[in-house]
């Protein structure tokens, strides 16, 4: 059985492009001149509380933005918030 920690990305895969560091509505993301960018978890959660209270969680534009992963493709260009999420967090929370 493979543990959490071995199955832990190796490498860093960012490309630096920036587009979490623009596009987050939080400003959850710093350099930090270490090769990835910091990210303020503490800063994200609050965003996600509010927008939780507003029927509009999860936000999720940073996964959004990044073009790294061919397994976010399905992703692109979609609504960060349908009609379908609203009224799921709307009858049983997020």
């Amino acid at each position: 059985m493979l543990r959490f920690h071995q199955i832990m990305q190796e490498s860093n895969i960012c490309i630096h492009c920036g587009k979490c560091l623009k596009k987050c509505p939080a400003q959850c993301f710093t350099e930090n001149n270490s090769g990835i960018y910091a990210m303020d978890k503490e800063r994200c959660t609050r965003h996600h509380l509010r927008i939780k209270n507003e029927h509009h969680w999860p936000c999720g534009i940073c996964t959004s933005v990044c073009p790294v992963g061919d397994d976010l493709k399905k992703y692109r260009d979609v609504e960060v918030v349908t009609a379908a999420g609203v009224e799921h967090c709307q009858k049983h929370g997020s």
